[in-house]
């Protein structure tokens, strides 16, 4: 069984990110487990020249993994909290708004 919830804000998504998210619950779902959903609107972001750029930069600063780098670039260059669990992220927790979860 699934259970649901709806906040009022909108999750960004880097577009080749979409891809691990669906086979991840798809199969969680092939096992049978019961998942708790947030329904949040996703807006799917491109990877393009003006996200590259910040996230370039923080990995010749901050040795971030290179798709950390790209989730990192998106919250600061959108001014949005990076929801996450990856203790990678620590490493710039300065200069980013973080939810850790």
């Amino acid at each position: 069984m699934s259970v649901a919830f709806r906040f009022p804000v909108s999750c960004l998504l880097l577009a080749w990110c979409l891809g691990a998210l669906v086979l991840k619950s798809f199969l969680g779902n092939l096992r049978g487990q019961g998942r708790t959903w947030v329904l949040v609107p996703i807006v799917l972001v491109e990877a393009d020249t003006e996200l590259t750029k910040p996230a370039a930069s923080l990995k010749a600063q901050h040795n971030l993994p290179y798709a950390e780098c790209f989730a990192a670039a998106l919250a600061h260059t959108r001014k949005a909290t990076l929801v996450t669990s990856d203790k990678d992220f620590e490493r710039v927790a300065g200069s980013l708004k973080i939810f850790w979860i």
